[in-house]
C-alpha cells in the first residue's frame, strides 16, 4: 500500500545520507617542570598541619624617661629652672649685674634734664591698654621726671585708648602740685583724624586749641597766653620739646612726616622729638630715630636705665636687670641643650627602628 512504500523511501533517503564527522576529544594540557614542582610543592603545604604558635617572648619594661618622654621632661626642666631665675639672685658673672643700660636712654634724660618750669612739652598719647606691661614703666620713668622739673604740659591723643589712658593721668599730675584748667597743662583729650588731624594740628595749633577735652577754649588759658595776653603757642616751633608715647611704627611715621616738618624754628634748628616705646618697634622706625635731634627710650631695659640715670633705687634697679639677664641666659643655654638632646634622642630612636 502506500504507506508501506512511503516508510521504505524515507530509509532509503536515511541510509544514503552521508554521516556527520565526529570531532575528536582534546588532548589534555602538557605541565611544565615548574608547574609540576608548584603542584608537588601545594600538595606538601596542604599535608602538613598548622605550626604550633610560638610562645610570646616578655617585653623589657621601657624606663621611666621613656614612658614620660624627653619633650615632657624638658618642659619641666625648663619651667624650673624658670622658677629659680625668679626666686634666686642672678649670679655675679659675665656681666650680669651690671647696672642697666640702654641705646639713648642717657640722651633723652640729658635733654630732660635740661627742661625746667617755663618750657612746654607737647605729649602724644598713641599706645593703648594692651601694651601697658612695657609701656607704663617708660611712662612712669619719663614723666617722674618731668613732674620733678615742674615741666609745663599739652597733652593730646589720636588714639581712642590712649585718651583714656591720658585722663588717668590727671590725678598723677594733681598730687604733684599741677594746676588744672590750663593753668600748668592743657589737656585737649582725643583728636579724630589720626594722620589728617596731625595734619591739621601742625598747620594751625591755635585752632586745635579751641576745643580741650571738655569742648572748652583753651587758647586763652594761661598757659597759651603770655603776660601780656598774647599768644603764646602760636605754632609748634613755640614747644621746648615734643614727646610721643607710641606702640606701633605707624604711629612714629605720622608724627615724624605730618608734624616735624612744621616743627622747624626760625635760627634753622628744629624742635627736639623724643619717642617712647616697646622694644620690638625700636628696629622698625630706626630711619627714624638716627635723624637728628630726635629721641627714643625703647622696653623694659630702657626704663630701667632710664632710672638708673635718674639715681632712683640704684640697688633694686641692679638687681631687677641682673634677674632679666640671667633669665634669658637660662633659657638661650635650655634651649641649646634641648635641641640637642632631642636630636641625639630621634637620631637613636630611628637607628633602633631601622633595626
Amino acid at each position: 500500500d502506500w504507506l508501506t512504500r512511503l516508510g521504505a523511501q524515507e530509509e532509503e533517503e536515511a541510509e544514503a545520507a552521508p554521516q556527520a564527522n565526529r570531532l575528536r576529544p582534546r588532548a589534555l594540557p602538557q605541565r611544565s617542570a615548574a608547574q609540576i614542582e608548584a603542584i608537588a610543592l601545594l600538595e606538601q603545604l596542604a599535608a602538613e598541619p598548622f605550626p604550633a604558635p610560638l610562645a610570646n617572648e616578655p617585653s623589657e619594661t621601657p624606663a621611666m624617661w621613656q614612658r614620660v618622654g624627653v619633650e615632657r621632661l624638658l618642659y619641666a626642666v625648663l619651667a624650673l629652672a624658670v622658677v629659680l631665675a625668679l626666686l634666686t639672685p642672678a649670679p655675679n658673672f659675665l656681666g650680669i649685674n651690671d647696672p642697666p643700660s640702654a641705646p639713648g636712654a642717657a640722651a633723652l634724660f640729658t635733654q630732660i634734664d635740661a627742661l625746667g618750669e617755663n618750657d612746654i612739652v607737647l605729649v602724644g598719647y598713641e599706645w593703648d591698654a594692651r601694651r601697658s606691661g612695657e609701656l607704663r614703666p617708660l611712662e612712669q620713668a619719663v614723666f617722674d621726671h618731668l613732674i620733678a622739673r615742674h615741666v609745663k604740659l599739652v597733652l593730646i591723643s589720636t588714639d581712642p585708648q590712649g585718651s583714656l589712658l591720658l585722663y588717668d593721668l590727671r590725678e598723677r599730675l594733681g598730687s604733684a602740685g599741677y594746676k588744672p584748667s590750663g593753668e600748668d597743662y592743657i589737656l585737649l583729650g582725643y583728636k579724630p583724624g589720626a594722620e589728617l588731624a596731625l595734619r591739621a594740628m601742625a598747620q594751625n595749633f591755635p585752632a586745635t586749641l579751641t576745643s580741650d577735652f571738655q569742648g572748652n577754649d583753651a587758647s586763652t588759658s594761661l598757659l597759651a597766653t603770655t603776660p601780656d595776653h598774647q599768644q603764646r603757642l602760636k605754632t609748634l616751633s613755640d614747644f621746648s620739646m615734643v614727646l610721643v608715647l607710641s606702640d606701633e611704627a605707624s604711629d612714629v611715621q605720622g608724627w615724624m612726616e605730618q608734624v616735624r616738618p612744621s616743627a622747624q624754628r626760625a635760627d634753622g634748628s628744629s624742635v627736639p622729638f623724643a619717642f617712647v616705646l616697646p622694644a620690638e618697634t625700636a628696629p622698625i622706625v630706626q630711619p627714624y630715630l638716627g635723624q637728628p635731634n630726635v629721641f627714643h627710650l625703647a622696653g623694659k631695659q630702657g626704663a630701667l636705665a632710664y632710672q638708673q640715670q635718674r639715681g632712683n633705687a640704684d640697688a633694686r634697679i641692679v638687681a631687677e636687670a641682673g634677674q632679666q639677664r640671667f633669665s634669658l641666659l637660662l633659657y638661650l643655654i635650655l634651649l641649646v641643650v634641648g635641641a640637642l638632646v632631642v636630636g641625639i634622642y630621634s637620631a637613636a630612636t630611628r637607628g633602633r627602628n631601622r633595626k
